[in-house]
């Protein structure tokens, strides 16, 4: 008899470890919780990708830039995917942020610069790839111009 009562103990034991263990189910309500990826684009040279993870953190999105063949990553919280490119000498990635922000990553350093009051940026198509042009979003509206090579 004395042998019953600690069998008993010990099989109420784990049954009450593993219903507590148990993870509820999934149902339809949690997907939009769930991060995913949502763009991808490959640098000319092969070196670098950018990608977003939209819904991280939950509600808002994340653009992730990486080298391909090295151990460098950058992670820009609220930029956006649909602004993001890279230049053509694959030296430079350019995205907005909300807020009108734009941002200068020089890919493979950890030097990201933020231009605030940006109110939209275009790069050459083909050609020289040193310029970039941004409007600020102010009274003036003022165009600059600006050498990628040489910051000037």
């Amino acid at each position: 008899m004395v042998m019953k009562y600690p069998f008993l103990l010990s099989l109420i034991i784990a049954t009450t470890v593993c219903s507590f263990a148990q993870k509820p189910p999934i149902d339809s309500s949690v997907y939009g919780k769930w991060p995913s990826v949502g763009g991808v684009a490959i640098s000319n040279n092969g070196n670098y990708a950018l990608y977003a993870i939209e819904n991280q953190p939950v509600g808002s999105h994340t653009l992730v830039i990486l080298a391909t063949h090295a151990n460098w990553k950058v992670e820009i919280p609220g930029a956006e995917f649909n602004s993001a490119c890279f230049t053509q000498d694959s030296r430079i990635a350019i995205c907005t942020k909300p807020g009108d922000s734009l941002c200068i990553i020089s890919l493979g350093e950890l030097a990201v610069e933020f231009i605030p009051h940006v109110n939209s940026f275009k790069l050459p198509v083909k050609g020289t790839d040193q310029w970039l042009a941004y409007q600020l979003n102010n009274s003036a509206k003022e165009l600059l111009v600006r050498n990628l090579v040489t910051n000037s």
